[in-house]
């Protein structure tokens, strides 16, 4: 596993988290906006620190984003011809993993754009759904569908006014890291949320339908 540096050169770590059981490759990345990684990267450092996956590997890069770098919206192709976009997909041609999770942080000015129900009218993209505490759990952007080998790719917004380690987000990323599958992870998750976890999946069948077509 490597070990982390301070300051700038924080954007070029990765940690490899590697099973003794062989198994499907994960990856996780935080900090993947400006300064996000203030909030993501303690989340994501905790997860880190408790080890390798019950089988297979998990790959955790805490900080995409160089620091002083403009926010660009992984919702705009823009994102992905910048530095950290480039790196994104990097990483996921490199890896091919079978679940894919990214870490964001959002003002509490952007929550009712996020959860928005006209959303999808709005954005091409549909609402994220509050888990509870202002966790927020949807899918990624269909800029990167394009590259994952596995549907969907789970996106999580915390509130970046929050300094400590949230719980309820590690939660989710735990079964993340344990579980074989997407689905697998999918059916655990609403078994813990019903309703939330089911609605966040219409709304992405729904989105992938009208994508498809």
């Amino acid at each position: 596993m490597k070990q982390g540096l301070p300051g700038n050169r924080a954007h070029t770590l990765r940690f490899d988290l590697v099973s003794f059981r062989p198994g499907p490759k994960r990856l996780v990345i935080g900090g993947i906006h400006g300064r996000e990684w203030r909030t993501t990267g303690p989340i994501l450092q905790a997860l880190i620190g408790e080890g390798a996956p019950r089988s297979g590997s998990m790959v955790v890069v805490p900080q995409l984003c160089s620091i002083g770098r403009k926010h660009v919206s992984t919702l705009r192709r823009a994102y992905y011809e910048t530095e950290e976009g480039k790196r994104m997909i990097s990483l996921i041609g490199e890896l091919k993993p079978k679940i894919y999770v990214e870490l964001h942080c959002y003002r509490a000015s952007a929550y009712t754009a996020l959860t928005d129900p006209e959303r999808m009218k709005k954005r091409g993209v549909p609402p994220l759904v509050d888990l509870g505490n202002g966790l927020l759990i949807g899918a990624t952007s269909h800029h990167i569908m394009q590259f994952l080998s596995t549907l969907p790719g789970i996106l999580l917004e915390v509130s970046c006014k929050h300094d400590e380690v949230r719980e309820d987000a590690l939660i989710i990323l735990r079964v993340m890291r344990d579980s074989e599958t997407i689905q697998e992870a999918i059916q655990i998750l609403r078994a813990k949320y019903p309703e939330r976890i089911s609605k966040a999946m219409q709304l992405f069948n729904e989105w992938i339908n009208l994508y498809r077509s």
